[in-house]
């Protein structure tokens, strides 16, 4: 069976509520388990893959593996997505490398602060 038929057996985690968002699958990414999705609008604006952790506007615009998969799938077109190089478009990665940045500086300052509660 194909990666473009192949049926996704995960239910998703959390509620998302786009009626053109496609689902992807559960995915674990910076220790959080959430959902995948391309959201693809009908009315011509470009796709936005996205990475639902929580119900409350918990969600990134920029996975990385949502685009994998949606390339896989047959969702998007691999050469919106990835580079000549086999790279995915600069968007992706310098996007992913900022999350990166952001994402050890929020641990950092966490860490920070949860040591500082337990010393008082």
């Amino acid at each position: 069976m194909s990666a473009k038929a192949k049926e996704i057996k995960e239910k998703p985690i959390h509620e998302h509520d786009c009626d053109v968002c496609k689902f992807l699958g559960n995915h674990t990414e910076y220790g959080k388990k959430g959902d995948l999705y391309i959201c693809i609008p009908d009315d011509g604006r470009s796709w936005t893959p996205i990475f639902r952790t929580g119900e409350n506007g918990d969600y990134s615009t920029r996975s990385v593996e949502a685009v994998r998969r949606a390339v896989a799938r047959g969702l998007i077109p691999k050469e919106d997505a990835i580079q000549k190089d086999g790279s995915y478009a600069g968007w992706v990665s310098e996007t992913k490398k900022y999350e990166d940045k952001v994402e050890a500086q929020w641990e950092k300052e966490f860490n920070e602060l949860t040591r500082y509660k337990k010393i008082r």
